[in-house]
This record gives C-alpha cells, structure tokens and sequence, in this order.
C-alpha cells in the first residue's frame, strides 16, 4: 500500500492512500497511464511541496502494478538536475527532461541485464566442466541469479540439500572465481555473485 501521512486536528498521524486522497481514476490497462499521470501532475497543487513528485510516482507504480502492467511494484531513483525545468512550473519541458532521463536508464538497464545472462551463461559452462560435481553447484548458480547474496544455510534450505554439500558447492564456486564470500566473518558466512552484481552497473 503507498500511503502518505497527514497531521489530524489531534496532530496525529492519520495514513491516507495516495490515490483516494486525490480521487484518481482506476487503471484497467497500459493504455490508461497516460490519463492517469496527467491526473497526478493535476493533482500536483493539491500537495505542492517538495514531496509531490515523488509521491505521485509512488501512486502511478502503485496503479500499474495492481493493473498486472508491472510484474512486481519498482521505482527508480530520483532523477536530479540542476539545470532540470521546475515540475511545478513548465511541465512540459520538465516531462521532457524525466523521460529522456529513464530513458538512458532503461537502455543502461537493457545493457546491463545482457551482460549478466551472458556472465552467468559463460560461469555455467565453466562449472559443468567439474563432471559429476558440477549439478549441486550449478543449482546453486542458479540461486545466487536470483538472490546475489546467500548463506550457505540459506541455500541449504532453498534447494534441498544438506548443508555439507551446499557446502562444497559453494567451496566449489570460491575456487572458480563466481562465489566470494563478503562478511569476513569465520561464522555466520555469506556469499555473493559478485560478477552478476558488477555486470548490472550501467
């Protein structure tokens, strides 16, 4: 739920949905984003202060996610410009600026996310290459794409192993250079993909 809070007559906080506070119409598919982010810049004298963009995006990835248009709720990092237009001045030139900003975003996203399928395609062939030892290390592979960061308990309880040979495959993926381990720690390990993690710097 994104929610922002305001003070009531008490000076308590009161948390009240972004989109029924400002009466915005329902998302039923893709098609209806434009209309709804011209709503939020409309609502924009509604809550006119260093908070309002950032809430509507908030808002907007809100409806596109209940909407099934995202698969799951994201947002990215602020966008900041100096020499950016004022959003609550001309919204057209400030629209133009955002929008050619996400777009270098999502090309570097792009670029980013082909270099990792290729790393992780290149670490796969490397580890099959042990012969029998290859399998519990490879599903742990897999693992790390998705998690990055893992104890080995972790991946002991995720893929069903014992954690003596969750173990070994993460030794195994030490010596191959795919696993690091990060904390230093003698107890209480954890290891990370650090080339996936590298490979999605834009």
């Amino acid at each position: 739920m994104i929610a922002i809070l305001r003070a009531d007559r008490e000076g308590e906080p009161e948390v009240v949905a972004f989109d029924e506070a400002l009466r915005l119409p329902n998302l039923e598919s893709a098609d209806d984003a434009p209309g709804l982010l011209a709503a939020l810049l409309g609502a924009r004298e509604q809550l006119r202060d260093g908070d309002t963009v950032r809430d509507a995006s908030l808002a907007l990835t809100r409806a596109l996610w209940r909407s099934g248009v995202l698969g799951g709720p994201w947002l990215s990092l602020p966008y900041t410009d100096a020499t950016a237009p004022d959003p609550f001045g001309d919204v057209d030139a400030w629209l133009d600026v955002t929008c050619a900003a996400m777009a270098r975003e999502a090309a570097a996203a792009v670029q980013g996310l082909g270099r990792s399928r290729e790393r992780v395609a290149s670490d796969e062939a490397k580890i099959l290459r042990l012969g029998r030892a290859a399998y519990s290390a490879v599903d742990l592979l897999h693992l790390l794409t998705s998690r990055l960061i893992v104890s080995i308990g972790e991946a002991a309880d995720a893929l069903g192993q014992t954690v003596p040979t969750a173990g070994a495959a993460m030794a195994r993926l030490e010596q191959l250079g795919v696993a690091r381990e990060v904390t230093g720690r003698a107890k209480g390990r954890r290891f990370a993909y650090r080339a996936l993690v590298n490979g999605m710097a834009p």
